[in-house]
Formats: structure tokens, C-alpha cells, sequence
């Protein structure tokens, strides 16, 4: 016990000048936007070669969108070509709504629809292609 007082004693003048300071620290972050898409296909209405009447769409397609909240996004659609039998390409038209807002978790789904043009003189037969859609955000 007396060493304890001791030792004690000897180390009371050190814990009485110990002092303590504060400061504060400065925190930043930054959140981005993103997206990401997907598509369902799109079904055009069958064609009568020849005919001079357009088609339209049987199963409209869709792009569908998951974007930051509030997110402003533009979509365009850059076509390729209809190839069918023996590198014949059947000429069509796509349509979709340029732009969304992003809704967070919940996906936004854009239509597409198409159309065959009139009056093509090509070979019977089944015709595919695709589209490149581009989401800028």
C-alpha cells in the first residue's frame, strides 16, 4: 500500500499537467448518377413483299431504364439493318420517347415501336437486325 502511495504521489504532477484538445474533421463525399439498360425485343407485323401499304408493330419492344433518382436521360436508337434471304434487307422505321427521368430502384420502361415501309419488292423469308440504344445521362 505504501508503494502504491508512493508511485502515487510521484505521478500525480504528470497526470495534473495532461490537458486535452479538440478539432474537427472536415468529411466530403460525392454520389454520381448511373444507369443501366435492357431491352425486350420488338415484333414488327408481317410484310406482303410488294405491298404499298406500311406495316406496323405486333409486340412492341421496350427499353428499360434504372437511373439515379431525378437523373435527366436522353435514348436514342441507331438501326441497323433488316437482313434477310440471300443479304436482302427489308427497309422499316423505329420509334421511341427520347428521354426519361431516372426513378432510383424503380425501372423506367420506354416503348418501341416500328414499321415496315411500303411498297418493297424482297424475297419471302424472316428478316432480323438490331438496334444500338444509347442512354446518355
Amino acid at each position: 500500500m505504501r508503494l502504491f502511495l508512493i508511485v502515487l504521489i510521484y505521478l500525480l504532477p504528470t497526470l495534473a499537467s495532461a490537458g486535452s484538445v479538440t478539432a474537427t474533421l472536415e468529411i466530403r463525399a460525392t454520389v454520381v448518377a448511373s444507369c443501366n439498360v435492357s431491352t425486350q425485343p420488338l415484333t414488327l407485323t408481317p410484310h406482303s413483299t410488294g405491298s404499298a401499304s406500311p406495316t406496323g408493330t405486333v409486340t412492341a419492344g421496350s427499353i428499360d431504364l434504372r437511373c439515379t433518382r431525378g437523373t435527366p436521360v436522353t435514348v436514342s436508337l441507331e438501326q441497323g439493318p433488316l437482313t434477310g434471304p440471300g443479304g436482302a434487307t427489308l427497309a422499316y422505321t423505329l420509334s421511341a420517347p427520347s428521354s426519361a427521368i431516372g426513378q432510383g430502384a424503380r425501372v423506367v420502361s420506354l416503348p418501341v415501336t416500328g414499321n415496315v415501309q411500303g411498297g418493297q419488292e424482297v424475297p419471302v423469308g424472316d428478316y432480323a437486325g438490331t438496334a444500338v440504344v444509347r442512354v446518355t445521362y
